[in-house]
């Protein structure tokens, strides 16, 4: 069963935790001692930032989880955007990158040896959230967030909309969905690529566009909880394949993967605990110490509607999916000037990481 399915259930625990955070204790895990004879080993890990949909990585961080598993990590700067974090990884300057998913499709068909050897994140929730300016147009025309789907991508020709940047997997999904309900994203609208949530949220505060495009637990959650834009359109709700899609995942070079077996095993023991401890359910304590390392001028109104979006898709194991890059593949085919013609086996590689599931 999908781990979505269980969503409302877990909304209300996310919710009922954050209402508990100004009660709550920061805990501070203790640094575990590692054995005389097993010295840490160092990974480069390349990773998207700090947000609600990158919670594995924020509680590994705070609790320990990489020490334990005997991992020295060197967070290298967060990058908002898959094809330079995989441009990272092809030029070395990274081991393992923790980043959107859809790069690796162009990165193979390009000769580039790389894998996708985790999915952290399973479904991507694409929605685009209107400004009081840009919920003043649809009205005008006579449309509403209850509309059609059809009537409402339609009437944003002409919109300005703040998205990440050029290159994002949340930028090709948005110039994917725009495409099937007709609309070419290079002609009938504006899309303004920001490089960070920060800019990003900054634009859509100032009303200086008429709506934001991203993954719901970004931009989207925060502008909604701080009521400065309004939900208008979510394309997964009309779309099953962005239900399989590989949010985030991990990725690293077919040389690292070779040459330090051990080293992926144990980042991928890391994020495997942390979404069991995710599919457990996060405490009031452990939601207040990530929000006091990661998220200090959040609200917790805002934090918890990322959460309660977020969490579900991170439910499932890691191993990556056929259907996962049956999604890929579509996608970026579907505005790609060159169709890429790769393989499951080409681009994933399952293995590690089904061993880590089954333990």
């Amino acid at each position: 069963m999908r781990a979505n399915l269980g969503r409302h259930g877990l909304k209300r625990r996310i919710l009922f935790a954050v209402s508990c955070l100004a009660l709550a204790h920061t805990l501070v895990g203790a640094r575990p001692a590692l054995a005389a004879d097993d010295k840490p080993i160092k990974i480069r890990l390349q990773t998207v930032g700090a947000n609600a949909s990158t919670i594995p990585d924020l509680y590994a961080r705070v609790f320990h989880l990489y020490e334990k598993a005997g991992i020295d990590p060197e967070f290298l700067p967060p990058i908002y955007n898959a094809n330079a974090a995989m441009q990272m990884l092809v030029q070395g300057s990274a081991d393992v990158t923790y980043s959107g998913g859809s790069s690796i499709i162009q990165a193979v068909q390009q000769g580039r040896r790389v894998k996708v050897i985790a999915t952290v994140m399973e479904g991507l929730e694409q929605k685009i959230s209107l400004t009081k300016s840009g919920m003043d147009k649809i009205a005008k025309l006579g449309v509403t967030p209850g509309s059609d789907i059809k009537d409402r991508v339609s009437a944003m020709r002409g919109f300005r909309l703040a998205a990440p940047a050029t290159g994002s997997s949340s930028d090709l999904v948005l110039r994917y969905s725009l495409k099937r309900y007709g609309i070419d994203a290079n002609k009938d609208l504006v899309i303004q690529p920001m490089s960070d949530l920060t800019t990003i949220m900054a634009a859509v505060r100032q009303g200086v566009v008429d709506g934001v495009a991203g993954t719901a637990a970004t931009a989207n959650a925060r502008a909604e909880a701080e009521g400065v834009a309004t939900r208008y359109i979510a394309f997964e709700e009309d779309d099953p394949l962005l239900r399989a899609y590989p949010t985030y995942v991990l990725a690293t070079s077919d040389e690292f993967l070779s040459k330090n077996p051990e080293s992926v095993r144990r980042l991928l023991t890391v994020f495997s605990n942390a979404k069991r401890a995710i599919r457990r359910g996060l405490t009031p304590e452990e939601i207040a110490a990530i929000k006091k390392e990661f998220f200090p001028d959040m609200t917790d109104a805002a934090l918890a509607y990322g959460l309660g979006i977020s969490l579900p898709l991170l439910e499932a194991p890691l191993e990556p999916k056929q259907m996962s890059f049956d999604a890929l593949i579509t996608t970026n085919n579907a505005v790609a000037d060159v169709p890429a013609s790769i393989k499951y086996d080409q681009a994933f590689a399952p293995a590690l990481a089904s061993e880590v599931d089954s333990q």
